[in-house]
């Protein structure tokens, strides 16, 4: 009857157990001896080499590129960096619902936010190990975003206002006539009528984007007037207005005594003495406007008696002029 049990597992530790149960912390190849005595004190040892081999295990690992859009759709490319024994298995969980086997994925996030990314490692000789990144994948959704009107008038300011969110590091406007700027906020005039392509570039940290917008600017008219009786020495007097603008579908007159009119060629009475500036602003079909001001336009004055008398005194038979 086998009494007593001497086992030493090659790596300095031993056991008395019958069939003892041993933790090998490193890998390896460990020879096992195991020694036995019976009843009558006989004994016999047993040795195999390399009985236990411990493989290193398996370490997964990965890496991923740099996200170079600003918002989703983005492709992000997965380098697999795991190692280990034997042939080896993987499973992807790229945190959108997304799975993929394959060693070296590439994967297409349709949506903004952080993704925790699973890589599971399997190999063949039994070996498991499992990697999560929580939040690895960082995908902005930022916008780039221009507020202008869609059509003004030449030789009018236009304010082009950068709405993008978050805020950008820096902007670089063009306008398309070969004029730029980097302003945030813009403000240009455009002196030639025709449809032009503003284009936005913005840098954010990690990324640049662009947006473009078309706007189309439309010739202005051209106010002029004038009068044939816009002097008179007396009050009441009676102005006739003659239009000559180009490009005009209305015109909106002001006299510079509160009175007004919106035909093309008014006829305006002025009942007191005095200069009077006249506004003209005319309309065309596009709703641009011109105004033109002409400042004591009408002039409504007394005539003044103001003799030059010389000499004024001196002897008899003075000749005075």
């Amino acid at each position: 009857t086998i009494v007593s049990w001497s086992w030493s597992f090659g790596d300095g530790n031993t056991s008395t157990l019958q069939n003892p149960q041993h933790t090998y912390f490193n890998s390896g190849n460990y020879a096992v001896s195991l020694t036995v005595v019976n009843s009558a004190g006989c004994s016999r040892t047993i040795v195999r080499p390399n009985y236990i081999s411990v493989s290193p295990g398996v370490r997964a690992d990965f890496n991923f590129s740099t996200p170079v859009n600003c918002r989703p759709p983005e492709t992000i490319n997965f380098q697999n960096l795991s190692s280990g024994p034997g042939t080896i298995t993987y499973q992807w969980n790229f945190g959108d619902g997304g799975t993929a086997t394959a060693t070296n994925p590439s994967h297409n996030y349709l949506t903004a936010g952080p993704f925790t990314v699973t890589l599971i490692a399997t190999s063949s000789q039994g070996c498991i190990d499992t990697l999560v990144r929580t939040n690895a994948v960082q995908l902005n959704n930022l916008q780039t975003v221009i507020n202008a009107p869609d059509t003004a008038c030449a030789n009018e300011q236009i304010l082009f206002q950068n709405q993008s969110t978050p805020p950008p590091i820096s902007s670089v406007w063009t306008f398309g006539d070969a004029t730029s700027s980097t302003l945030i906020n813009p403000v240009k005039t455009y002196t030639t009528p025709g449809t032009y392509v503003v284009r936005l570039v913005n840098t954010y940290t990690g990324c640049v984007d662009s947006t473009t917008h078309t706007i189309v600017i439309n010739p202005k008219p051209v106010a002029r007037f004038t009068s044939p009786d816009s002097i008179s020495c007396r009050a009441p007097h009676t102005v006739t207005f003659v239009d000559q603008s180009t490009g005009a579908i209305s015109w909106n007159w002001d006299f510079g005594d509160g009175g007004s009119s919106t035909l093309q060629n008014p006829t305006h009475t002025y009942n007191a003495l005095g200069d009077y500036t006249v506004r003209l602003i005319v309309t065309n079909t596009q709703g641009c406007t011109d105004t033109l001001i002409k400042t004591a336009f009408v002039k409504l004055q007394s005539p003044v008696f103001n003799p030059i008398i010389s000499p004024r005194e001196g002897c008899r038979l003075l000749a005075v002029n």
